[in-house]
């Protein structure tokens, strides 16, 4: 199987994405006119900026999905991400007939430095791809581009402001089916792809049927993705280790597949069973207590076979 980071830049379609760049530039350059002036957007336009923003994201993750490393492209989509946030604030108070205060300046300072960190990518990208006589209209285009929302954009050599809480998921898992080395390896791909857009990263760790996992990034994006986990059916069981909300930094700067062995699950586990301790697990406690017992007393074997064997329930007390 062909490994996504070796594919080179060649495969790229950097024309798209130059096109997925200026329409999201008008929409942009279309909502700071409409915060200047008396009559705001409607609900519907917000959330066409949305949809468009939220498409260019998907079409960028897909290219960086096949480089190496793309520090600009992650810049850009950072920015992307920050916006979506602001507009859904707005788009839910126009609902509700009560507008979320915006950050004008704020906002419009984001907006370029959006649109310019998008420039800044694609200009580099593009010096790498091989275009053998581009189009005129795309180079049209790309100057268009480059002189209406590059030199509006503020420092772009500053920090992004990631404002958001970061919060860390780690579960422990049952799968359904075992899984050999090239289904690791593509299920590991497939969610470097679909989590790079919700600015999410982690750990994933498996071994005889177990997955332990850890999940950080901003807060609604993790507690969206864990949802989705507790529906998956890939999932026989699933016990939250603990769920750690505005962390300082993040434990993973990427994602990466290593094997878990009893004495780094035991070390998780000691770490959940002092969350539950502390009171900030109680709704798992009972879950972790119970995998805390079975793996100080079984063997990895027998830990793996009991996992599959959901607890018996705890019988109600008697009536009076």
């Amino acid at each position: 199987m062909q490994n996504i980071s070796n594919l080179s830049y060649a495969s790229l379609h950097v024309e798209p994405l130059i096109r997925g760049l200026s329409q999201l530039g008008q929409l942009l350059d279309h909502a700071v006119q409409s915060l200047h002036a008396p009559a705001d957007l409607t609900a519907r336009q917000w959330v066409d900026i949305s949809v468009a923003l939220r498409r260019h994201r998907l079409e960028v993750s897909m290219a960086v999905g096949s480089l190496a490393h793309e520090p600009l492209a992650h810049a850009y989509l950072e920015r992307m991400h920050l916006l979506r946030r602001d507009i859904a604030k707005r788009i839910g108070s126009l609902g509700t007939g009560q507008k979320e205060p915006l950050h004008i300046e704020q906002f419009e300072t984001l907006c370029w430095e959006s649109l310019a960190s998008g420039v800044m990518w694609l200009d580099t990208l593009q010096q790498r791809v091989s275009i053998p006589a581009r189009p005129s209209t795309a180079g049209q285009l790309w100057e268009r581009i480059r002189s209406e929302y590059a030199v509006k954009a503020a420092d772009l050599d500053a920090p992004i402001n990631s404002d958001y809480e970061i919060d860390q998921i780690l579960y422990c898992s049952l799968a359904r089916d075992p899984m050999d080395e090239a289904q690791l390896e593509n299920l590991t791909h497939a969610a470097q792809r679909m989590n790079r857009m919700d600015h999410i990263t982690g750990m994933l760790m498996y071994a005889d049927g177990v997955f332990v996992q850890l999940l950080e990034g901003p807060r609604q994006a993790v507690e969206e993705l864990w949802v989705r986990l507790l529906h998956d059916p890939r999932h026989l069981a699933i016990v939250q280790l603990y769920h750690r909300r505005e962390v300082e930094s993040r434990a993973c700067d990427a994602w990466g597949m290593q094997f878990v062995d009893r004495d780094m699950l035991r070390a998780l586990i000691h770490e959940a069973m002092e969350e539950v301790t502390a009171g900030r697990q109680t709704a798992w406690a009972p879950a972790i207590e119970r995998m805390d017992f079975l793996l100080n007393n079984t063997t990895w074997g027998q830990f793996v076979e009991n996992l599959q064997t959901p607890p018996a329930p705890t019988p109600a007390p008697p009536t009076a």
